[in-house]
């Protein structure tokens, strides 16, 4: 082969001549949560826009950051082409989903929530909600959510309980005989994250509180005679790649099951090996 292709081909393994995958792919996530700034398109759309961000985040992480993070913990030293080592890709990363979770969060509380206000689409905080519609949002938890909530505790006799991939969770702190103790309360994925208002207090034509704001101020009546001193609201996002083996998989049905199961107890099989993961992993 001639001495000038041979350096043509040289060049092409040059790490600047590529872009790092990852990356990537949060620049094309940034062009759609673009797509929800402005005034482009209509207002609805753009919040849809804004939804796939945070859903194309989740699945981002849930496949590339947790290969990446088991590449990691293995010790496996691989490089990518533009030049990057497993760690840092993963501060790439970081640093820059950072930014975009900041991004978001300022398009919604900064546009798209004081656009919706004006056309009458109103969405309620805990500190504005007055005697009425509190009575009001009170009695809709006693009757639609209060059935569906389970409280588990977790202290050394009890192991933290398994938390469900992206599901919402709060972490429950309470006194009880003068000591702290701590419970675990899931808000159920079948209820719907605005709760509507009837009311005329305000000139909105449709007025809407958070499902977890209501769980959260009415924590009391899972824990009768027990004083709640602290809630934090907390979400997990879980491994979800699955691996197959084509020349082991005689029956690809059964052989996707079987991964599937494993991924949904692969957190539990872990604290039985590692009693100090408790649930974290």
């Amino acid at each position: 082969m001639p001495s000038t292709k041979l350096a043509a081909l040289a060049d092409l393994a040059t790490p600047e001549l590529f872009r790092n995958r990852e990356i990537s792919w949060l620049d094309f996530n940034q062009r759609v949560l673009d797509q929800a700034t402005g005034d482009r398109h209509p207002l609805l759309e753009r919040v849809k826009f804004l939804a796939i961000v945070g859903a194309n985040l989740d699945e981002f992480f849930m496949v590339r950051v947790a290969t990446l993070l088991k590449k990691q913990r293995a010790g496996i030293e691989e490089t990518s082409p533009d030049g990057l080592s497993v760690g840092q890709r993963l501060t790439a990363i970081r640093q820059r989903a950072a930014t975009m979770m900041v991004d978001q969060a300022s398009c919604w509380h900064d546009e798209l929530r004081p656009a919706l206000a004006r056309h009458g689409v109103e969405f309620l905080e805990r500190d504005n909600y007055s005697d009425r519609i509190r009575r009001y949002l009170a009695s809709y938890f006693r009757t639609n959510i209060f059935p569906l909530l389970t409280p588990l505790a977790f202290d050394p006799g009890h192991p933290f309980p398994v938390v469900s991939n992206r599901s919402k969770n709060f972490a429950v702190a309470v006194r009880h005989n003068r000591r702290t103790k701590f419970a675990r309360v899931k808000v159920p994925a079948i209820l719907p994250r605005f709760i509507a208002i009837r009311h005329k207090e305000s000139e909105a034509s449709y007025t809407f509180a958070f499902l977890e704001d209501v769980v959260r101020d009415n924590l009391g009546a899972l824990f009768p005679g027990i004083e709640v001193i602290g809630a934090h609201l907390f979400r997990v996002i879980r491994d979800t790649d699955v691996e197959l083996r084509a020349d082991d998989a005689e029956d690809l049905l059964e052989s996707m099951d079987r991964q599937l199961k494993e991924l949904r107890h692969a957190c539990r099989r872990c604290c039985r090996l590692n009693r100090r993961c408790r649930g974290g992993c």
